[in-house]
């Protein structure tokens, strides 16, 4: 497969992302890092709109990209600037979601074959293993400690109605590693079973994903806006949220979301959004929701 050429408001998004996470750090708070990085890009400071149900100290920001625009391999490409300027850790975990099993199928072909521009993207980030949902149950600790590692699965997969949800909460012997020689803080973070002289904690994936706080990729992310897919993605801890879409929601669950096209700019959230102007492509590069400082969001547990 020839190499990817990336397009210059790809560039320009990318390096938005970037300036972004450096705020982050450089400021007291992520919400404050947005409104600066909104001030420096379109002389206008944009107000930040937290996300419903998570803590405050939690990133969140979307890819606004319309339909054809390379957001798939845009968020590959975040994946290292998130690694290096947000959680400034060699490895992290990312729970990558996606709308349906026919995706699922073909981004986890995509992001495996080391010969296609998803994969190569991905690698910037280091030592690399991608992971179904199948997999991932019997994920070892010495994989997660030395590459980061993406887990496809559908969003469907994680909602409590659905069989293959239940096994994720399901304790398994082949987990049972991860849980040894915890903090008594971590301990107070994972799921628990039962009640009074019958509580346990199952050594499930689900209390993995506590421990490691993935970072959350939502593919199409304007089918998942609604109460409970964001409660589903809260159980999971995650160190940060970005969404991928060409319709963000600015109304209800608002993204974030900023764009640019032309000389107006739009704003309702915390998004960074490629816009169209008759045949052109316009980045309207705004940075995204983050409650906390990177600086605390860095990976926890594990």
């Amino acid at each position: 497969m020839s190499a990817f050429s990336a397009k210059p408001y790809q560039t320009q998004l990318l390096a938005s992302v970037e300036a972004y996470f450096q705020a982050c750090h450089e400021l007291p708070s992520p919400s404050i890092a947005y409104t600066a990085t909104t001030e420096r890009l379109w002389g206008q400071g944009l107000a930040y709109h937290g996300l419903k149900g998570f803590p405050g100290d939690m990133p969140y920001f979307c890819l606004r990209v319309p339909t054809g625009g390379g957001k798939t391999w845009l968020a590959a490409k975040s994946v290292a600037l998130l690694n290096t300027h947000l959680l400034r850790t060699e490895h992290s975990v990312i729970l990558w979601l996606v709308p349906s099993k026919p995706i699922r199928e073909q981004t986890l072909r995509a992001l495996k074959n080391r010969h296609h521009p998803y994969h190569a993207a991905l690698r910037e980030a280091g030592p690399l293993t991608v992971l179904d949902l199948d997999e991932a149950k019997s994920v070892t600790r010495a994989t997660l400690d030395s590459s980061t590692t993406i887990i496809v699965a559908t969003r469907q997969a994680f909602q409590v109605e659905d069989e293959e949800c239940r096994k994720v909460y399901q304790s398994s012997g082949a987990l049972m590693h991860h849980f040894e020689h915890l903090s008594a803080i971590q301990r107070a973070e994972l799921l628990i079973e039962g009640e009074g002289d019958n509580e346990t904690v199952p050594y499930s994936l689900a209390n993995v994903l506590r421990l490691r706080r993935p970072f959350v990729i939502v593919d199409e992310a304007h089918n998942s806006r609604t109460e409970l897919a964001f409660d589903m993605l809260a159980r999971f801890r995650p160190s940060g949220v970005m969404e991928l879409t060409a319709t963000p929601d600015l109304e209800r669950t608002p993204s974030n979301a900023a764009q640019r096209v032309g000389r107006r700019a739009e704003a309702g959230g915390n998004d960074q959004a490629a816009g169209v102007a008759g045949n052109r492509a316009e980045l309207a590069a705004v940075p995204s929701r983050c409650d906390r400082p990177p600086r605390c969001a860095a990976k926890a547990g594990g």
